[in-house]
């Protein structure tokens, strides 16, 4: 079960997130420390501010390194779709595969 405190803390980084400038240090900052806070609710934003973002962009690619933080199944399943979907070299795919190494740690 998720502590109470995780998900304050989740809910005010996606607050942050949405009221800071597109790829701005303040956005980039709080994908990482939702990274860091992790759990459920924060997985789903990050997944979802992958599929919002224009590919390649910081923010994208900001989201893929905090889904790798988050870890779990579901951040897994993710990344692992950013791969295999990603054009061979490409700046997400490199992304997923340096996330998908941090995803047991995070666990």
């Amino acid at each position: 079960m998720e502590d109470e405190t995780q998900n304050i803390a989740a809910k005010k980084l996606i607050s942050i997130f949405s009221g800071a400038s597109s790829g701005t240090a303040q956005q980039l900052e709080a994908l990482a420390a939702l990274g860091r806070v992790g759990g459920a609710e924060a997985a789903k934003k990050l997944i979802s501010i992958y599929g919002n973002a224009s590919p390649g962009t910081a923010q994208q690619l900001g989201a893929i390194a905090a889904l790798g933080q988050v870890g779990g199944k579901e951040a897994a399943k993710k990344l692992i779709s950013i791969y295999e979907n990603a054009s061979p070299g490409t700046k997400q795919q490199i992304a997923a595969i340096k996330a998908l190494g941090e995803v047991g740690r995070a666990s």
